[in-house]
C-alpha cells in the first residue's frame, strides 16, 4: 500500500513511499540542461561563493503538469471551472488530490543513447564556468522515473507527451538549453518513454488528445464545456515553427536587454521579466525544427514578421 499510497506529508506530490526494492513505473523520464536545485550557485568575480546542491523533487514534476493542464482548461471552460477542475485533479490547500503522482530520481549520470541536444553539442570539449550553474551538472542527464494511479494514467501520459514537446522541465522550462548572457545558463528539455502510441506522435495530435481528456473529466465533473473567444491569456494560444536555431531572433534580438538598449528601445512586455512576469512563450529546440507555443497572443505578430510557420490552429 505505502507504494502507491505513501505515508507523512506530501504524499500526492510522490513523497512518502516505502518500498524494498525499486518499483517499475510507467515512464521514464530524461532530464537534459539546467537541474532543480535546493541552493543556488553563486559566482562573484569569477569565484565560487556558494556551490549549487542539486536535487530532484516530486514537486517539480507536479508543477510541470498541474500548470499544463490549467493551460489548457482554460480554453474549455471559465476561468472559475478551470481552476476547479484543476484543485480536484491536482489539489489544493482545502481538498486532496485525487491524482497520486510518483517520482523520484533513478540514475544522475545517465548514458543517453539518443542524439544530443544541439545546444549542448557546441558544448563539448569546452571548459565553461558559468555563474549560475557548474558545467558538471549541465552536460549529465538525468533519469526521473515517474507513475501515478491507474485512473489518470491516459491524462499524465498525454501531458508528458504534450510537456516534453513544447519546452522543458523545472527552472528555465519555457527555454531549451542555451548560454545567455554574462557568462550564464539557461533552459531544460526532456524526453519520455513509456507513453505508448503517443510517444512518436506529432505535438498536434498530441495536444488534441489532451484536452479531449480534460473534456472528459470536466464532463465527469459536472463542469459547463464553454469556447472562450478570444482564449483568455495563459492558455496555449498558437503553435509555430522554424528552423532548428530561428527562436534566436526571439530569444536573443527582440527579447535581448541588451539589443533593447543599444536601440534605445523597451523589450515587448510579453518577453516577460524574471522578477514579475512570465514570458508568453516557451521554445522547444530539435535537431530538424524549432517550435515557439505562445500563451500570450501578442506573441504572434513578431512570430509571423520573422517568418515563423503557425502549425496550430491552420
Amino acid at each position: 500500500m505505502l507504494i502507491n499510497q505513501g505515508i507523512g506529508r506530501g504524499t500526492g506530490t510522490g513523497f512518502g513511499r516505502l518500498s524494498k526494492t525499486i518499483p517499475e513505473t510507467q515512464w521514464n523520464i530524461t532530464l537534459k540542461g539546467m537541474k532543480p536545485a535546493y541552493c543556488l550557485h553563486k559566482t562573484e568575480q569569477g569565484n565560487i561563493t556558494q556551490q549549487g546542491q542539486y536535487r530532484w523533487s516530486p514537486q517539480v514534476l507536479k508543477a510541470n503538469l498541474r500548470g499544463l493542464f490549467h493551460r489548457l482548461s482554460l480554453s474549455q471552460l471559465s476561468k472559475v471551472d478551470a481552476q476547479r477542475l484543476t484543485d480536484i485533479i491536482f489539489g489544493s490547500l482545502k481538498k486532496p488530490a485525487l491524482l497520486k503522482l510518483t517520482s523520484y530520481l533513478y540514475d544522475d549520470n545517465f548514458s543517453d543513447k539518443s542524439k544530443a541536444n544541439p545546444s549542448n553539442q557546441r558544448n563539448q570539449g569546452r571548459n565553461i564556468k558559468y555563474n549560475n550553474i557548474p558545467q558538471s551538472v549541465v552536460n549529465v542527464t538525468w533519469l526521473i522515473k515517474a507513475d501515478c494511479n491507474p485512473e489518470f494514467q491516459t491524462l499524465i501520459g498525454q501531458l508528458l507527451a504534450l510537456a516534453s514537446r513544447i519546452g522543458g522541465l523545472g527552472p528555465g522550462w519555457r527555454r531549451p538549453p542555451h548560454e545567455i548572457r554574462n557568462n550564464c545558463y539557461r533552459g531544460s528539455q526532456f524526453t519520455v518513454t513509456g507513453l505508448g502510441q503517443d510517444e512518436n506522435q506529432k505535438v498536434i495530435v498530441v495536444y488534441q488528445a489532451a484536452v479531449a481528456t480534460v473534456r472528459q473529466l470536466a464532463q465527469r465533473h459536472q463542469l459547463t464545456l464553454i469556447s472562450p473567444n478570444p482564449l483568455p491569456q495563459g492558455c496555449i494560444q498558437s503553435i509555430w515553427q522554424g528552423d532548428p536555431n530561428q527562436w534566436n531572433d526571439i530569444v536573443h534580438k527582440i527579447c535581448s536587454t541588451d539589443a533593447a538598449n543599444r536601440n534605445g528601445q523597451d523589450r515587448p512586455q510579453w518577453c516577460g521579466t524574471s522578477e514579475d512576469r512570465p514570458s508568453g512563450y516557451a521554445v522547444r529546440e530539435y535537431d530538424d525544427k524549432s517550435l515557439i507555443t505562445v500563451f500570450d497572443p501578442a506573441v504572434e505578430a513578431t512570430l509571423r514578421a520573422k517568418e515563423f510557420t503557425r502549425i496550430w490552429p491552420t
